[in-house]
């Protein structure tokens, strides 16, 4: 007579193998949820950023404000846990003394000044809790007019 069914070794055996096999899998899915959500969260970054240096670029070059604050520039702001800062500063890339990048060589970009010239660096940070920061920068000349 054939027994229908399943003995107390089998199920051991299925309990040891899932106990065994269920914490790695958990844990796959758990990265991939992490992994997924980070991207999403880099992407809504990236957006934020670009629109809001869409909105400056959008205007004359006269009516882009200096701000060298970013805790208290106008165009700063936060969205929905993203933290937008603005810096924006008059550069002078003619001078003869630029000064140097990290490499050694010289940077016209970075030399900020005080006086009112033709070109002005927009610098944009957008930051969140989950991803750090990620950093938009333009320069624009005084013959900058939006589309």
């Amino acid at each position: 007579m054939i027994r229908k069914g399943i003995n107390l070794i089998e199920l051991i055996m299925v309990i040891v193998i899932l106990s065994v096999a269920i914490p790695p899998l958990f844990l796959t899915l758990a990265d991939i949820n992490y992994r997924g959500n980070r991207g999403e969260i880099y992407y809504q970054g990236i957006i934020l950023g670009r629109d809001l240096l869409e909105e400056l670029l959008s205007r004359n070059f006269s009516d882009i404000n200096i701000c060298t604050n970013p805790s208290t520039c106008p165009y700063s702001d936060t969205v929905r846990g993203y933290i937008r800062e603005v810096n924006i500063r008059y550069i002078d890339p003619d001078t003869t003394s630029p000064p140097l990048c990290p490499d050694g060589s010289s940077c016209p970009l970075d030399n900020y000044v005080s006086y009112a010239t033709n070109y002005k660096r927009i610098d944009i940070s957008v930051s969140h809790n989950l991803m750090g920061e990620l950093y938009f920068s333009v320069v624009v000349s005084s013959s900058h007019e939006p589309e």
